[in-house]
């Protein structure tokens, strides 16, 4: 049985390895103590998702500037020494983490080789890393690094990482002097006021809005202080694939295909067509599609369009194109309402479920109330039948008790017709007053009756209701 296990469990991380957006990272990785910038950890992610984690062994890991480029965002003309700074950067991070099993203590990467003349430079994960990204057994997490990459906050793509390692548990706690540690903020945010507004209110809100696991947190005091927070994780209803995610996959050839270049001068053309009468070049729209997301290009677009319909005054309309095109306000609104408007139906929907849910327990109430009450009948009935003289004993009680009024009226008009054992039965059967009547007369006298309740308990008790 445990062959099969592992079968299945390699079987699974092949799979992941070649799987273009999923990578494997060891849970010491995910909770190590490091402290490194946002485009940082995505060359970082992209180095993992370069090798083939089914593998023994990782080799040196090429990474082209325009890898760099698609990775990062930056597309100026100093790019260049901007390969040669963050490459520096990522060789002087530590990488720590400790536990009661293991400690190890190593920088980010162990060396980097710049090719200023290919415009390419090679990377290399340190030795004592590779445990936790090769053939990883136990103590591992499973990431979407598309959800990594939409983020702009490193705290945000940790915390992601953190609420997937403990997704199967709905929740997960820190320390909050562990916390910043772990994110390397410890000298950083004194005050935990500041820490809470601009790392983890930032990374919720990222989150929320990006990816599709989010976190909802619950601060734990002494006295006043927090000592430590405990996240509890959501899932999201968004996901939101742009031009620039979908690029960054496993992969270190990063060329269009032909098909992909199709599509790309079809989208050059269609926004082209749109701006063209206002001085912007096809230039100008390429490059917009290199720097930013095609549905923020067309928010911007569309915005300064309607400006000029609806009769504004724009001095220069092609620089006020630029300008807004490149304005992120419009896309990251209409990402929140987006996100708003799916909350917001995920939550009516919950809310109908509800609803629905209360309709079937009230109905599985009836029934089982009705159940209950035909079973006494049934119980009365043989009784009745088999003592032809107790309706008479049982007439006198009813005439002897404070009945009810309509118990009362139902009496009277029994009274009123042929009174014998077989018409006591028959409008017992079908008076529903009268029958209540009866039933509360013989109950004390005949303890079978109220004995069939023990059938119908464990389910009354589930339902919530009593039995009487």
């Amino acid at each position: 049985m445990s062959n099969e296990k592992n079968d299945k469990r390699d079987k699974a991380i092949n799979a992941i390895s070649k799987d273009p957006y999923r990578i494997i990272k060891g849970n010491p990785i995910i909770n190590a103590k490091f402290d490194i910038s946002a485009i940082q950890m995505k060359i970082f992610l992209h180095m993992i998702a370069s090798i083939d984690q089914a593998k023994d062994s990782i080799p040196i890991i090429k990474i082209t500037v325009k890898d760099f480029q698609r990775l990062t965002g930056i597309n100026s003309n100093n790019i260049y020494a901007h390969v040669e700074k963050e490459a520096m950067k990522m060789r002087e991070k530590r990488i720590f983490f400790s536990n009661n099993k293991i400690t190890f203590d190593a920088n980010l990467i162990s060396a980097f080789v710049y090719y200023k003349d290919e415009g390419y430079f090679t990377l290399e994960i340190p030795q004592a890393l590779h445990p936790f990204l090769l053939q990883i057994k136990e103590n591992f997490t499973v990431l979407d690094i598309r959800n990594i990459l939409r983020l702009d906050s490193v705290y945000a793509m940790r915390f992601y990482e953190f609420c997937k390692e403990y997704e199967r548990f709905g929740k997960f706690r820190f320390d909050v002097d562990e916390l910043k540690a772990t994110l390397g903020l410890s000298a950083r945010y004194k005050n935990y006021f500041d820490f809470k507004k601009k790392v983890i209110e930032q990374a919720k809100k990222e989150l929320s809005l990006n990816a599709e696991i989010y976190f909802e947190y619950q601060e734990i005091k002494n006295g006043k202080k927090v000592e430590s927070i405990e996240f509890h994780i959501k899932k999201n209803v968004i996901i939101n694939d742009d031009v620039q995610t979908i690029s960054i996959i496993k992969n270190t050839d990063f060329e269009e295909s032909p098909e992909s270049t199709t599509d790309l001068t079809s989208t050059v053309n269609q926004i082209f067509s749109k701006v063209k009468d206002y001085e912007i070049t096809l230039k100008t729209v390429e490059n917009w599609l290199k720097e930013i997301p095609e549905e923020q290009i067309m928010l911007g677009i569309d915005y300064v369009l309607n400006e000029v319909k609806t009769g504004k005054k724009i001095t220069n309309v092609g620089g006020y194109l630029n300008q807004m095109v490149r304005n992120p306000i419009l896309f990251e609104k209409s990402a929140q309402t987006k996100s708003e408007a799916l909350k917001k139906k995920q939550q009516n929907k919950e809310e109908q479920k509800k609803q629905d849910d209360a309709k079937k327990l009230e109905a599985k109430r009836e029934e089982l109330k009705v159940a209950f009450s035909n079973a006494k009948r049934e119980v009365a009935l043989k009784i009745l039948v088999s003592n032809p003289e107790l309706y008479l004993l049982v007439l006198n009680k009813l005439q002897g008790s404070l009945l009810g009024q309509m118990n009362y009226n139902s009496y009277m008009n029994y009274c009123e017709k042929r009174v014998s054992n077989e018409s006591f039965i028959q409008y017992f059967t079908d008076d529903a007053s009268f029958f209540a009547g009866v039933m509360n007369a013989m109950t004390s006298e005949f303890p079978d009756i109220m004995a069939v309740k023990t059938q119908f308990e464990k389910t009354a008790n589930r339902l919530g209701i009593q039995l009487i």
